[in-house]
Formats: structure tokens, C-alpha cells, sequence
């Protein structure tokens, strides 16, 4: 009788091609392009209130300030980096910045580094309306 002949070997259109399901290199699938600068911008609101109310008080010297201050931005630079681009080399350079601002330690330097850091929180708002 007619032969059965060896079981067909799988057909290549059958066969998922790999990779298949994987987005394009570059799409971001995250909904929010800036979740760094969402962060800093609520961390920098936060600091910005306390920092307002400390010298409101009059019970803060220059120097005591200017840590907190040199902390927000040490805080922000950590969550820039998580992420790279424009916001972490804005926050590099706003933080080498704030280490000058802490050395010099005067009033006016307390003024420049509040300043500096509501520049970088308009940056980062600018970033998210972007």
C-alpha cells in the first residue's frame, strides 16, 4: 500500500517570529514622558512651603537653610538620574551650583540658592507641559 511517509515537519509561516511582540526601539510605552520631574517638581513644592515657613519664623540662620536646600536638590538629583536626559544635567548643574552657594553661606547666597531652586522647579514644570 501507499507508504506513510515521515510526519511533516512543521511549516516556518507557523513559527512565531521572535521578537514579534516587543515594542519598536523607540516608543516609550509610559504614559508619563517626565515621572522624574513630576517627583521633583512635588518635592521642590514641598521644600519650597517648609523653607517659607522656617524663615518666615526667623528662627533659621543662612547656613541651616542652605542644607536644607543643597538636601532638596541632592533628593532631586537622585530621582534625575533614574531617568537621564535634560532634567539630571539640569540638576547637576543647579546642585554645583548649591555647593558654592553653601560655601559662601550668607543671606544672599540663602536668596540665590531659594531662587535656584524654583528655577528648577519651573524647569520641571516646563518640562511636564511640554
Amino acid at each position: 500500500g501507499p507508504s506513510r511517509g515521515a510526519p511533516a515537519a512543521p511549516g516556518r509561516d507557523g513559527l512565531p517570529v521572535p521578537g514579534a511582540g516587543a515594542p519598536e526601539p523607540g516608543a516609550a510605552p509610559a504614559p508619563a514622558p517626565h515621572p522624574a520631574a513630576a517627583q521633583i517638581v512635588d518635592l521642590l513644592a514641598a521644600k519650597g512651603a517648609r523653607l517659607a515657613e522656617l524663615e518666615g519664623a526667623g528662627g533659621m540662620d543662612a547656613a541651616r537653610a542652605l542644607d536644607l536646600c543643597a538636601e532638596a536638590l541632592g533628593d532631586c538629583a537622585e530621582i534625575a538620574r533614574d531617568e537621564g536626559g535634560v532634567v539630571a544635567d539640569l540638576i547637576d548643574e543647579a546642585v554645583d551650583l548649591m555647593v558654592l552657594l553653601q560655601l559662601e553661606g550668607s543671606r544672599s547666597a540663602l536668596s540665590d540658592a531659594v531662587a535656584l531652586l524654583c528655577q528648577v522647579r519651573c524647569e520641571g514644570e516646563a518640562c511636564l507641559a511640554a
